[in-house]
This record gives C-alpha cells, sequence and structure tokens, in this order.
C-alpha cells in the first residue's frame, strides 16, 4: 500500500522528468527495462487511482476503529 501510494503521488514535471523518467522519453523509445518502468509507472497511477483512495479510506477507517 504505501509503495503504490507512493507511486500515485510522484510529480512528473518536478520529480521524473528532470532525471531523465518523464512520459515524454515513451514516445519513439525503443523497448529497454528504462521504458518498461516508465510505462508501469504511468499505468498504475491512471488504472489504480479510484481503487487506491477506496483502499487508503478503508484502511483509515480501520486503524481509527480498532488502534
Amino acid at each position: 500500500l504505501l509503495a503504490i501510494n507512493a507511486i500515485a503521488i510522484l510529480n512528473e514535471p518536478r520529480f521524473l522528468r528532470p532525471l531523465g523518467w518523464g512520459y515524454d522519453q515513451l514516445e519513439g523509445a525503443q523497448a529497454s527495462a528504462k521504458v518498461q518502468i516508465i510505462s508501469l509507472i504511468k499505468a498504475l497511477r491512471m488504472i489504480l487511482l479510484i481503487p487506491l483512495i477506496a483502499v487508503n479510506t478503508v484502511t483509515l477507517l480501520f486503524k481509527l476503529v480498532l488502534g
């Protein structure tokens, strides 16, 4: 849960692009490990946004009730 939250809040223009891991590097690039990791980060951010909100809410409520 912590790792997915960390990926979800990465700010692409401020963090990834200066390191050379921006989404703009996906276009026309060969299938290297770096390109696959960038694609995975992009997919996780788009697909898991709504389920991540729900899981975080349930986890927060669980922690509040049970301590």
